[in-house]
């Protein structure tokens, strides 16, 4: 789902159950968006913006068309694969080979959820390689931003992503003091948006 938020800036919104991995076939729904806007709505995408799983998305989709001027990760896990199998144990790897698919259940800031788990999306996960996708952006200037208080995904990760950026030119890693994985904490959103803003509107026309 497309929805113009303020002015020029749209959020592109996923619908539907969340699932595990699946961040290739999302990047390519970001296409899919990209191209609606430039061919059907005359616009210029400056600038691609993600959280958390919406952060690796945007990476995936830099490393394979790398023709946006900016991508901005916030709060994206480069270890896609680590602790996965361990988490769910063996029972449930037991049920997901013999079933297809199991319901889990999770929790967001609107409290618990259900979602189900599928084998396939499992070995999507498992199959997605961080660091070959880093390392294959070229053009893109790419902004990292993570709070090192984030409980979800280490701070590591973000050190990782900086890392595995070789072929990238125009790189920025910030790290935000005291911000937990969705930037709540006082102050946080508003340093994030220092961050980004002119990271943004600096690298908007090299593209």
């Amino acid at each position: 789902m497309l929805n113009q938020t303020c002015g020029n800036r749209y959020a592109f919104v996923t619908v539907g159950a969340w699932l595990c991995g699946r961040n290739r076939s999302e990047a390519e729904d970001l296409r899919c968006a990209k191209q609606a806007l430039e061919q059907q709505m005359g616009r210029r995408v400056i600038a691609m913006i993600g959280h958390s799983k919406g952060a690796t998305d945007v990476l995936l989709y830099a490393a394979k068309y790398d023709d946006v001027p900016c991508a901005v990760s916030l709060a994206a896990r480069f270890e896609v694969q680590k602790g996965v199998l361990e988490r769910l144990g063996p029972e449930v790897l037991q049920r997901l080979d013999s079933n297809g698919q199991v319901e889990m259940s999770g929790r967001s800031s609107k409290g618990l959820f259900k979602w189900m788990l599928r084998k396939e999306d499992l070995q999507d996960r498992l199959s997605t390689d961080m660091e070959a996708a880093c390392n294959s952006i070229h053009h893109a200037a790419v902004c990292i931003v993570h709070g090192d208080a984030d409980a979800d995904v280490p701070i590591a990760d973000a050190y990782k992503i900086d890392k595995a950026l070789k072929q990238c030119s125009n790189k920025q890693l910030v790290v935000l003091e005291g911000a937990d994985h969705c930037f709540t904490s006082q102050g946080a959103m508003y340093q994030l948006a220092e961050a980004v803003l002119p990271f943004v509107s600096q690298h908007a026309d090299t593209g």
